[in-house]
């Protein structure tokens, strides 16, 4: 029974020293222990099983040796995963301590140990490797040591290192240390008296360095960029990384614009209990104008028992920034920044808003122009403070919904406007049928120091659905939900009616069924309709996965025109989707108003995502007067990393609006991605071209950005 006892004492004391559970593991396979677990395993020695999951096995066992040890020949045992071997132990109960000799090693999924000698402390809970072999899984890496402790606290002591996640025989990069500190807990390497060398080459000499050893946050430099284009002539940036607290953090990135000069981006996230800050900016030292240039946002929400404050905020030097350091054609297109801050609280069935917001112009609309209303055109606006209150209260089967909104525009001769609405309405279920009658009765007062005028509408409707499902065969169902809207308005007059913040709303299923079909509160759209909707999707059974839908939907209604030239008539509306596989996919849509050419709209795109190295996507976008345009992008794998392109061409002027070409290879050894792109990057229509380098060393410098993923995440515009 003593032979059982001892066994079973170190076994637990050598796995509970050994938590090595911080580690997760990666694709790149370590290379030292591939069947290193088979080699004792061809003998015929019998496992004894102690507990459910500890397993000890000996080929010879000698307790009654003279100097008071006990003697253990091809020795191994395991919990669950993790397995310790030696082909001779020593263990001697006076002292606690034990040695192992010849083929030590310890292993599991995340870690694998190999030495000659190994020393045992069972009083200070920690194992020395003498001579070792070791390597890791995330991120992967591989060392050797002249000396290797481990404690029950998951630190390594390494003396005399070598580190390197490169699996080569003489490595792109390694680390050589006079003593290297692995805190699997924290997730830190410590490295003390070190070089870095480049395929074996002394590069650099340091007299310490951290780096991250897992995927939590660590301070450190991330991955630097190089890049050149007409516009900005030669780029480079070089991101630092500080992990200031568990819910803080702040990355600087002081760069150079050759055409400019000097830059300093940076980004502070702050997280705490009740909400999250963003602060983000970019400081530009700029020698042609000798001013400092620079961009910020601010993002915040807050979150405090029933209330809740938020806002985002963008600030800039001047209007022309954009265009002359983006490199983005979207931010280019961009007309306005909106800034807004709010205030918001609920009690019950009711809510509250106290926001002001502000459009800021750094883009003329130009040609677009028409689209928006004519006081917004080319102008900037002062701070719009509102406040608006929201709630319901049922009645039985009745349903009264109210929304009052008191807002000042200062820009439009300080117009104080007030908007009330006030609706009844009540649900009735006939046989799976569901009818719902609603009347809606909306007040808008505009007030300054000579104007007082009033504009009211009372909006009558009957909206009958129903949602009918339909087995198509073993696998597959179908659902089918038809719609009707019938709507009878009774508006004042609006000539009179200042336009300040109302547009016709974008065409789509959703917004012809509003009973006012506009956003903003100066316009009203006269009812006299008839709208006709009716979905349909058929689903894979056992996966509830949506194979094909449709929704068609057509509004009759007398045609509308009023002084702002906003015209509307009928209303018509096609879609379909199609999931054929879980990684293909596609759509089309087609919108249009007799009257309105602008709101005529065509979207068709074919998209195939396998995962990040296998992407695909075709899309065509068509707006009467304003797009018609072709976007092309693929992801594909070439040469060991992954090809990526991206083109976008205007058909309405036969010029090419974006391309897009590049490669990037993230090894578990270093990571490069090299990138050439073309875009419109003035409104005039001027271009730029330019390119860019991303090159990082795994395990020392970070990759923050994946130039494969911007472009997948970007998706068909």
């Amino acid at each position: 029974m003593r032979k059982f006892y001892t066994m079973k004492y170190l076994c637990f004391l050598l796995i509970a020293i050994l938590p090595m559970d911080g580690l997760r593991a990666q694709v790149c396979s370590p290379p030292l222990r591939q069947g290193v677990l088979d080699r004792f395993y061809n003998d015929t020695s019998e496992p004894v099983n102690l507990t459910e999951n500890i397993e000890i096995s000996a080929r010879f066992v000698d307790l009654s040796r003279a100097d008071g040890s006990d003697y253990f020949e091809n020795i191994s045992f395991s919990m669950g995963e993790k397995v310790i071997m030696a082909e001779q132990a020593l263990y001697f109960q006076s002292t606690g301590f034990a040695e192992a000799s010849g083929s030590v090693s310890y292993s599991d999924r995340n870690i694998f140990i190999a030495s000659e000698y190994a020393e045992i402390d069972t009083v200070n809970e920690s194992i020395s490797f003498i001579e070792t072999e070791f390597d890791l899984s995330n991120p992967f890496a591989i060392g050797r040591s002249g000396r290797l402790t481990i404690n029950n606290a998951g630190l390594l002591d390494i003396e005399n290192a070598f580190f390197t996640t490169c699996a080569e025989e003489i490595p792109f990069w390694s680390i050589n240390a006079s003593r290297l500190n692995l805190n699997t807990q924290e997730g830190i390497g410590r490295a003390s008296n070190l070089s870095l060398r480049l395929k074996n080459i002394p590069l650099l000499y340091l007299p310490s360095l951290s780096f991250p050893i897992s995927n939590q946050r660590k301070t450190g430099f991330l991955m630097p960029e190089f890049g050149n284009s007409q516009k900005l002539g030669t780029n480079i940036s070089f991101p630092f990384y500080l992990n200031l607290s568990e819910n803080y953090d702040l990355i600087l990135s002081p760069g150079y614009i050759s055409e400019y000069g000097s830059t300093l981006e940076g980004q502070y996230r702050h997280l705490i209990s009740s909400g999250e800050l963003d602060l983000s900016w970019q400081l530009i030292n700029d020698q042609i104008s000798e001013k400092n240039r620079y961009v910020s946002e601010l993002n915040f929400n807050f979150n405090i028992e029933n209330f809740t404050l938020g806002g985002n905020i963008e600030t800039f030097s001047d209007q022309n920034y954009y265009e002359d350091f983006y490199t983005s054609r979207n931010m280019v297109a961009t007309p306005y920044i909106k800034n807004n801050i709010h205030l918001s609280g609920h009690f019950g069935n009711w809510h509250f808003n106290a926001q002001a917001f502000q459009n800021t112009i750094i883009n003329p609309l130009d040609e677009y122009a028409s689209i928006w209303p004519e006081s917004h055109q080319n102008k900037d606006e002062s701070l719009i403070p509102s406040l608006s209150l929201i709630g319901f209260k049922s009645f039985g089967g009745i349903f009264y919904d109210h929304f009052s909104e008191l807002s000042y525009f200062e820009e439009y001769d300080n117009i104080l406007r007030f908007d009330s609405t006030h609706s009844l309405s009540s649900a009735i279920n006939l046989s799976g049928i569901n009818i719902t009658p609603s009347y809606l009765y909306r007040l808008i007062n505009y007030h300054n120091e000579i104007l007082d005028i009033n504009r009211t509408a009372g909006v009558a409707s009957i909206e009958i659905n129903a949602r009918f499902r339909k087995n198509l065969s073993r696998s597959l169902d179908q659902i089918i939900e038809p719609k009707l809207l019938i709507v009878q308005s009774d508006i004042s007059n609006q000539e009179n009616i200042p336009l300040i913040d109302s547009s016709l709303a974008e065409l789509s299923y959703l917004s012809i069924f509003n009973p006012f079909r506009f956003v903003g509160a100066d316009r009203v759209l006269p009812r006299d309709d008839l709208v006709l909707g009716v979905s349909t999707e058929i689903l894979q059974n056992s996966t509830k996965r949506e194979i094909l839908s449709g929704t068609f939907a057509l509004a009759s209604r007398k045609p509308f025109e009023d002084v702002s030239n906003i015209s509307v008539d009928n209303d018509y509306i096609i879609e379909i989707n199609s999931q054929f596989t879980s990684t293909f996919r596609a759509q089309f849509s087609r919108r249009w108003n007799e009257a309105d050419a602008t709101a005529t709209q065509t979207v068709a795109r074919i998209i195939y995502n396998a995962n990040e190295q296998t992407y695909f996507s075709l899309g065509y976008s068509q707006r009467d007067q304003f797009l018609n345009q072709l976007t092309l992008a693929s992801v594909f794998p070439i040469l060991n990393g992954s090809f990526f392109s991206k083109i976008a061409y205007d058909f309405e002027n036969s010029e090419s609006l974006e391309k897009r070409v590049g490669w990037q290879y993230n090894g578990c050894c270093w990571g490069l991605g090299i990138e050439y792109y073309n875009y419109i990057s003035q409104r005039s229509g001027d271009q730029d071209d330019g390119f860019r380098i991303q090159f990082f060393l795994t395990g020392l410098i970070n990759n923050r950005s994946n130039l494969i993923t911007n472009l997948i995440g970007n998706g068909v515009r």
